[in-house]
């Protein structure tokens, strides 16, 4: 089979229900052409490693998203330093050890400083070494 005609498994493929966390690499789409990320001229764009929190309720359920928090610097008063986005389950899975992810985010925002939000984040990264 030629590179062309393959198509990589999506994270749709491997998650089809319940709660599950993984340490992750994840490649924004859009990166490489946003000037608001610093990364014109770096063809690999921005790859940032943080835990990828998967709840879906079904395999038919397309309305979950995955959510991705990672640390990041903050750029407005009152934002802490993780950033929180998400994306649906047709990221592509581009390797699977170490999992990454290559994807567009639907939204994402830095968690407000001293918010239970923030505070969950915080020990979710920390569970796993990363923050």
């Amino acid at each position: 089979m030629k590179n062309a005609e393959r198509k990589n498994k999506t994270l749709g493929d491997y998650i089809s229900c319940g709660r599950h966390e993984f340490v992750a690499f994840v490649k924004n789409r859009n990166s490489p052409q946003s000037s608001n990320h610093g990364t014109i001229g770096n063809n690999l764009g921005r790859i940032v490693m943080g835990v990828l929190v998967c709840e879906r309720q079904s395999p038919n359920d397309n309305e979950t998203k995955a959510k991705f928090f990672h640390k990041s610097q903050p750029v407005y008063d009152g934002d802490s330093n993780i950033f929180c986005g998400d994306f649906s389950y047709d990221a592509e899975i581009v390797s699977e050890v170490p999992l990454s992810l290559l994807t567009s985010f639907y939204s994402g925002n830095w968690l407000k400083a001293f918010s239970r939000e923030f505070h969950e984040a915080k020990q979710l990264l920390k569970k796993y070494g990363i923050y």
